[in-house]
């Protein structure tokens, strides 16, 4: 069975997130055993104390580790997503996206106010999959029309 892109990453970030909680746990479980042994009643043997704060340490060390890891892998299932869903959104209204966008990105915003107000019904059809040549088509057949230039 083929799994997608999205479904391996997920896979990896809850192995991520399984380790960085079983991490949790021993660093939890590496606090506790020092506290109690500082607590206890009888002298403290310094390289047994000692032993045990290494040990914390090293989970904690652990424990940053594997939280990093599972940022990360959460980060790729939600760019694998986002990039996914993105590419549904443009599937579906990328062109009546482009259509109204168009105009902004060409700077038309910047033109005389006669030439951005004109109707937009001098445009040509846009198709399914608008290209830039239309925009400019229609945008130098609007100039022309109404102010003359180009």
């Amino acid at each position: 069975m083929n799994r997608t892109p999205l479904e391996q990453a997920f896979e990896v970030c809850q192995k991520s997130k399984t380790a960085w909680l079983n991490a949790k746990a021993g660093l939890a479980q590496a606090e506790m055993a020092l506290r109690e042994r500082e607590l206890t009643g009888s002298p403290p043997e310094p390289e047994e104390i000692q032993a045990l704060r290494d040990a914390a340490d090293l989970k904690k060390r652990e424990v940053s580790q594997s939280a990093g890891c599972y940022i990360r892998d959460h980060e790729a299932v939600q760019r694998i997503s986002v990039r996914r869903q993105l590419h549904a959104f443009m599937q579906k209204n990328g062109t009546a996206l482009a259509v109204a966008l168009a105009p902004e990105l060409m700077h038309l915003s910047e033109l005389p106010e006669r030439v951005r107000d004109a109707p937009s019904t001098a445009l040509p059809p846009v198709s399914a999959k608008p290209y830039p040549f239309i925009w400019q088509a229609g945008l130098t057949c609007i100039m022309r029309r109404t102010i003359g230039i180009f």
